[in-house]
């Protein structure tokens, strides 16, 4: 396994945009989403209903900082380790699975783009406020056409989970250079929000119907050349470190994606044990309750027949 010494790594850079809130700690953020658990528990019918979490708890993330976890202090994040990104999603999935699965799937991948985009393309998705959400589909279904321009994409990708409420998404693609000797490249692409289609096809499934993970039609859409590379999500070259290592001077942009999209999935299903276990004590519960009030009734009924007598 190649590695970078820290000798010879880039320092981190002053960040460009500010945090929303200076001085917010991990600990703080986790405690919010466990706050959030009766909300999220009273909600459950009707995110599944809609296929999504509501605009208003999209608001109550956002607003939370949890989009921003693991996004870089250079662009507004307040990049906090991977550890305090599992809890979270954890206490959310705990509250409601399929609002788990998609808060996650939509906030994780600042992880990625800043890890394998050189800093003109984060200086796009980023933007001038830092807010960004995107889906992540590895898997090429879909092209990018060089152009003097920049590229044009075209295709449709299946469960982008957290594709609701995010602004951009993020595609595998076959590459199609101007100048290609016909060898086959496998690429990954940005698309903003205005320029790609959410189809309405997430529904009648058996579980975790409130992930949003819909299909995403993209019909040529014209993005810079800054927002597509030469990098296979589910083969990222980290030979000599990665872009975001050098930019963000963070071992965490540094990673394969598999090592992180296990952890992404893990902290769902982590979440969703503990819901069970939750569930579990409610019934147990309820059936003492039950139990001690049929055995009040029995010895009320006893003692009207002894008195009777």
């Amino acid at each position: 396994m190649n590695t970078v010494s820290k000798t010879t790594a880039a320092q981190p850079i002053a960040g460009y945009l500010p945090q929303p809130e200076p001085g917010l700690t991990g600990e703080e953020v986790i405690r919010r989403a466990v706050e959030m658990r009766p909300l999220l528990l009273a909600d459950q019918a009707d995110c599944e209903a809609r296929g999504s979490y509501s605009l208003e708890m999209h608001e109550r993330f956002r607003k939370a900082g949890f989009y921003r976890v693991l996004q870089p202090k250079m662009y507004g994040g307040y990049e906090f380790d991977l550890t305090v990104f599992a809890r979270v999603i954890m206490e959310i999935a705990r509250g409601c699975p399929g609002t788990g699965w998609g808060l996650c799937l939509a906030s994780a991948h600042a992880l990625n783009v800043a890890g394998i985009y050189p800093k003109a393309g984060q200086d796009i998705m980023f933007g001038t406020d830092g807010e960004f959400a995107a889906p992540a589909r590895a898997v090429p279904s879909g092209t990018a056409t060089e152009t003097d321009d920049g590229w044009i994409i075209e295709g449709t990708w299946d469960y982008c989970s957290g594709s609701p409420h995010s602004n951009w998404a993020i595609f595998g693609v076959r590459i199609i250079e101007k100048n290609s000797d016909g060898k086959p490249v496998i690429g990954t692409a940005v698309v903003p929000r205005d320029q790609w289609e959410m189809l309405d096809n997430w529904r009648g499934f058996i579980g975790l119907k409130a992930s949003g993970s819909n299909s995403i039609r993209v019909d040529k859409a014209i993005v810079p050349k800054e927002l597509v590379v030469k990098q296979n999500l589910f083969a990222i070259n980290i030979d000599g470190g990665t872009e975001g290592y050098h930019l963000h001077g963070n071992s965490m942009y540094s990673g394969r994606m598999f090592g992180f999209f296990q952890t992404e999935i893990t902290s769902i299903l982590v979440g969703i044990g503990y819901a069970a276990l939750d569930e579990f004590e409610s019934k147990r519960c309820l059936r003492r309750t039950r139990d001690q009030l049929d055995g009040l009734k029995f010895q009320g009924s006893n003692s009207s027949i002894l008195l009777s007598g």
